[in-house]
């Protein structure tokens, strides 16, 4: 399971493993296991909600925040089945070792990721590290517990990615408005949050959800360059953008500013 490369490091963890070494695993890792020894231990076929986070270390990075390759505090833990037949065997090794609580930390060279064929970002130089670190938290012995379990993760998720949202549209407005208001466009907001400048107030039929409309358009990005049109002919597409407002294909606030 390609997850498993995608696994959540807390202070805890740090500080245990900095006071032992490192085994030697299978395919070039590295790993240590911190463990209290009283956890349930894992078993094959059993079902397991993991924490993670994968990291890189070594040269190529530009940027600091680049390190981090995926986190599960950002989109919530993941839950695998323990499985000899899907799992890769050096993860199966390491995982085998496990119980609950438990906490590990799995270390392995790029070369060695280049090596097997896997592809890389190209940040990624020979003689880096791949860090990945990972927190069991649970463990079920049925797939009944394990899916009542995901559905509480599906649910936080949701929950986690509306409140996101609703941050993004707040930044995103607030960019929309600084840059109308620089360029002095005097525009009106709708109620879903679309800002609308009429520069020619048509004297036809009102357009409504029970019409469909034939349209010439342009994409603009803010900088203004253009990426999409059909009033130019270097887009390949001069014929008129049919819009059914009752069943629209295109993005919601385009049909807000249509009404």
């Amino acid at each position: 399971m390609k997850q498993f490369f995608y696994l959540l490091a807390v202070s805890t963890v740090l500080l245990a493993s900095c006071t032992q070494a490192f085994k030697k695993g299978d395919k070039g890792m590295q790993y240590k296991l911190i463990s209290d020894g009283k956890g349930k231990v894992i078993q094959n076929g059993n079902f397991f909600e993991i924490q993670f986070e994968q990291t890189y270390e070594g040269a190529g990075l530009t940027n600091k925040k680049d390190s981090s390759l995926g986190d599960s505090r950002k989109f919530g833990n993941n839950i695998s089945t323990m499985d000899s037949a899907s799992m890769p065997p050096a993860y199966y090794k390491i995982f085998s070792q496990v119980r609950k609580g438990d906490s590990t930390i799995v270390k392995q060279l790029v070369d060695s990721v280049m090596k097997e064929g896997s592809q890389t970002p190209p940040f990624m130089k020979k003689g880096g590290n791949l860090v990945a670190y990972y927190k069991i938290v649970n463990i079920f012995t049925s797939k009944e517990a394990a899916d009542s379990a995901y559905k509480v993760q599906m649910e936080q998720r949701k929950m986690k990615d509306s409140i996101n949202a609703i941050g993004q549209l707040k930044k995103d407005d607030k960019t929309i408005s600084d840059y109308l208001a620089s360029k002095n466009i005097k525009a009106t907001k709708t109620e879903k949050g679309t800002y609308v400048e009429i520069l020619q107030e048509g004297t036809g039929v009102k357009v409504t959800d029970s019409v469909g409309v034939k349209m010439k358009y342009t994409g603009k990005s803010f900088d203004g360059k253009a990426f999409d049109s059909n009033v130019d002919s270097q887009f390949n597409h001069m014929e008129l953008l049919p819009v059914n407002m009752w069943a629209p294909r295109v993005i919601p606030g385009w049909v807000e500013g249509l009404r």
